[in-house]
């Protein structure tokens, strides 16, 4: 007779099974087998029989009376029941079996998992703290270099080193590295994954904290903002070649601005007549990089030029936090002797110019007797000036 795993049914003096009320069990651990619509997946012959049992009444009714008891002793329907029970004892081992193995194997699967994650997250997470060397950049140099110098603590007795260092290649180009008068087998470039790579072997070993190597960088055209180098790999060996672990350093930062600001060409139109706009058309701005590269910028703004005011100015041009200057001259229109004052003096300068003189004027002293602008000065030139004497025009 096929019997259920942990079933809480009492048997009866026959050897059968007393069914309670109670409903079957949907969560044992050890049947799959909690309801009788499961076992009718494996016997339609089982389900049609336990179906004509609980037809009207209940299983336990059932069984306590003695045509259901008789009913359940035929030889026929034993048999029916004992074949299928040795295949469904034999379909819950094999799940038994398939559901452990199954577990098994996530608990693996889960655990490769966690390892494969943790060992990723080691290979690229950046030091915390220095131990067993340390890194330091310099300032921006002539030609946009950087020196990150590398300094290995001599009480680690290292006999061989390796480090990787990471950086932005959008931000700084690998140069060189130097190892000074370091004796000893070495090594440095940069590696297949991207990395510069330093290493070196040496028979003395390193027994004073000391200047491992400097690495130098050069910082890309155009490069502005922040940058870091990272050490992503530290492995070492002391004399007796056995591991020295937990080796480690904090990353060096590097912050690149735009080290000037340049006016390239000033302005073609150098005066003004008071009233004004100011004229940029010609002007040419450059910033400059660390690097000695520069760029042409348009995004600047100009101050401090004020229309209303006589006298030379210092015109302020700025982009971002950099500046460069130009000057400008604005005049009161009709000041030719630049006395700030419109009158007959200024009249008797404009009809000597254009009478007597035998060569024109060049620069402010063209600007000013020049009221017309047409490049001469002349009786026309005179004539307007009267009419600003005589406040007839502006």
């Amino acid at each position: 007779m096929w019997r259920r795993a942990r079933d809480s049914n009492p048997r009866t003096v026959l050897g059968g099974y007393t069914i309670s009320n109670r409903a079957p069990s949907t969560s044992s651990d050890n049947s799959p087998f909690g309801t009788i619509d499961i076992i009718s997946d494996y016997s339609e012959k089982i389900k049609f029989f336990f179906w004509k049992l609980i037809k009207n009444r209940t299983i336990s009714s059932l069984f306590s009376e003695k045509p259901a008891f008789k009913l359940l002793k035929e030889k026929k329907i034993l048999n029916l029941i004992e074949k299928n029970s040795k295949i469904i004892r034999k379909f819950w081992n094999e799940s038994c079996g398939f559901m452990r193995f199954t577990r098994r194997m996530a608990g693996i699967l889960a655990l490769v998992l966690c390892v494969s994650v943790f060992l990723q997250i080691a290979a690229v997470s950046t030091f915390a703290a220095n131990t067993g060397f340390s890194l330091s950049a310099g300032p921006i140099e002539n030609g946009g270099l950087v020196k990150v110098t590398v300094t290995v603590d001599g009480g680690y007795d290292m006999a061989g080193f390796k480090l990787k260092l990471r950086y932005d290649e959008a931000f700084l180009q690998y140069v060189s590295a130097d190892f000074g008068a370091f004796s000893g087998l070495t090594e440095a470039g940069v590696s297949d994954d991207g990395n510069v790579t330093l290493s070196f072997v040496s028979m003395d070993g390193i027994s004073v904290t000391q200047t491992f190597c400097t690495v130098v960088f050069r910082i890309v055209d155009g490069a502005v903002g922040t940058t870091t180098i990272q050490p992503i790999v530290a492995e070492a060996i002391d004399s007796k070649d056995q591991t020295i672990g937990g080796l480690a350093a904090d990353e060096v930062s590097l912050t690149v601005t735009v080290q000037s600001l340049s006016i390239i060409s000033n302005p073609t139109k150098k005066y003004y007549f008071c009233g004004e706009s100011l004229d940029t058309s010609g002007m040419t701005v450059e910033a400059v990089f660390p690097n000695g590269a520069t760029k042409t910028v348009t995004d600047f703004g100009v101050f401090n030029f004020d229309t209303t005011s006589s006298g030379w100015q210092t015109v302020t041009v700025r982009s971002g936090k950099l500046t460069d200057t130009f000057d400008v001259l604005l005049v009161r229109k009709g000041d030719v002797n630049g006395d700030d004052l419109v009158n007959v003096a200024d009249y008797a300068m404009i009809i000597d110019t254009a009478v007597y003189a035998k060569v024109q004027p060049e620069g402010e002293a063209l600007f000013r007797q020049d009221l017309l602008a047409d490049g001469a000065v002349d009786c026309f030139d005179a004539a307007y000036e009267d009419l600003l004497i005589c406040g007839i025009v502006q």
